[in-house]
């Protein structure tokens, strides 16, 4: 029988169990003190070794190769890769986490290609009756619809032209929008304007119910109250004209596509006036002669716009003759020309005189006429004292005194005569330095 402890009886064993089972070899495991297992040695290397360092290596005990299986069998995963980790299956697993842009994303020479809405500039290559040929960049092209075009403009071959990508057509050519790219343009604009406050110019196109619509790039609503500090004439005035505005609504419309923006003139306007307040007052003086507008009348007289700074015409030099009321003699927005009689810097107050700017009719009149002569007027106003005539054709009116009414006894003009009615009349006096004019209707009836 052979020793079981000799190099020979080793051998054998190992050569029969060098592919046990699992089943054999997990039972018949004893506790690991090897040198062998620690240096996990595999078990064919073992049998090779020398047969001084196998009697140095070999236990004491029979079975004390089998730790060298076991380690044969922990180290088998690092020789064959697992399947699960195979760079096969890794691949797919990373294309899933970055998908690739798909084939379609990419124009014919291999470049991203735009998306819709992107803005991209070009070159117009030709101008053909229904539109435009761009070049794009990296060899793209593109076409411009004549109704995509901005209004008023006309492009011509080598000019520079931005447009919004409408679509890509089946061949590859762009379809873009010069008109869709300035409107993005202008909102993105007209947005940062109102945050910013910053002023805004364009023109009134047209007028609308309350107002009038600036084109800023997009239709903008400037309502007739904004328009200016004060009432200036008609809002179709402003048609075709540039004006100077604030943003002071930019918003998304939530109920309907499209946008809603609001702008006001009326800010810019109050700097411009308050300027030209201030540089009339200090260079207009007593005696001058000024063209003016008439911008609102009131019970004690007319305020009469000089350009920036108003002035009143108080009722009494509204007229060389008496004025019941300001309508009588001029209306809103009437041109007149006034002669200043005072400036008041610190209340910045100017008094003015529409009589005064008027031809002297006493010095005409006098000229024309002499006294006992008959004219013909129409009766203005009525007084304790008599009754007031406005000489037809004259700026001046006369005084029939009671006394002159009537050959009877009078108590009260209006026995004899009304307001509005018209009247011949015999001049008695004619006093051009007192503005007096006397007159009488009993000796016109002689």
């Amino acid at each position: 029988m052979t020793d079981p402890t000799t190099p020979q009886s080793v051998a054998e064993d190992a050569e029969r169990t060098s592919v046990p089972s699992a089943e054999t070899a997990a039972p018949a495991t004893p506790p690991v003190e090897s040198p062998v297992a620690d240096g996990a040695v595999p078990a064919e290397g073992f049998a090779e070794l020398p047969p001084s360092e196998l009697e140095l290596a070999a236990p004491s005990e029979p079975l004390a190769v089998e730790p060298v299986l076991d380690a044969q069998i922990e180290v088998t995963p690092t020789e064959v890769p697992p399947a699960e980790v195979a760079p096969s299956e890794v691949a797919p697993a990373e294309v899933t986490a970055e998908p690739t842009t798909p084939a379609e994303s990419h124009d014919d020479n291999g470049v991203l290609a735009y998306q819709n809405g992107d803005i991209v500039p070009g070159t117009v290559t030709a101008v053909r009756p229904d539109g435009l040929d761009l070049d794009l960049d990296a060899g793209r092209t593109a076409v411009v619809p004549v109704a995509e075009l901005v209004a008023g403009t006309s492009p011509a071959v080598g000019d520079s032209v931005e447009g919004t990508v409408i679509r890509r057509q089946g061949t590859g050519r762009y379809v873009v929008s010069p008109k869709r790219a300035a409107r993005s343009r202008a909102w993105i604009r007209i947005v940062a304007a109102q945050e910013s406050g910053d002023v805004q110019s364009g023109v009134v196109t047209e007028t609308v119910k309350g107002g009038v619509i600036v084109d800023l790039g997009m239709r903008a609503f400037l309502p007739e109250s904004l328009i200016d500090v004060r009432r200036a004439g008609k809002p179709a005035d402003l048609i075709g004209q540039t004006v100077q505005v604030i943003v002071i609504e930019a918003t998304k419309n939530s109920d309907r596509p499209g946008e809603r923006i609001v702008v006001s003139r009326k800010p810019l306007m109050e700097k411009v006036r308050a300027e030209e307040r201030a540089t009339l007052i200090q260079t207009i003086s007593p005696g001058d002669r000024r063209r003016g507008r008439v911008s609102a009348l009131v019970p004690f007289g007319a305020f009469v716009d000089l350009g920036g700074v108003e002035g009143l015409v108080h009722v009494s030099e509204l007229a060389h003759r008496q004025v019941g009321t300001p309508d009588e003699v001029v209306k809103v927005g009437d041109e007149i020309d006034v002669v200043v009689l005072e400036v008041n810097p610190e209340r910045k107050k100017i008094s003015l005189s529409r009589k005064r700017a008027l031809p002297d009719p006493w010095a005409a009149f006098q000229q024309a006429h002499q006294v006992g002569d008959l004219v013909f007027g129409s009766i203005t106003g009525l007084a304790a004292f008599g009754a007031f005539v406005k000489l037809e054709g004259e700026e001046l009116e006369g005084l029939v005194h009671i006394s002159e009414l009537s050959k009877f006894r009078v108590e009260d003009p209006s026995e004899v005569v009304a307001v509005g009615e018209g009247v011949w009349v015999k001049i008695l006096e004619i006093t051009p330095e007192k503005r007096r004019l006397s007159l009488s209707l009993r000796r016109a009836l002689d």
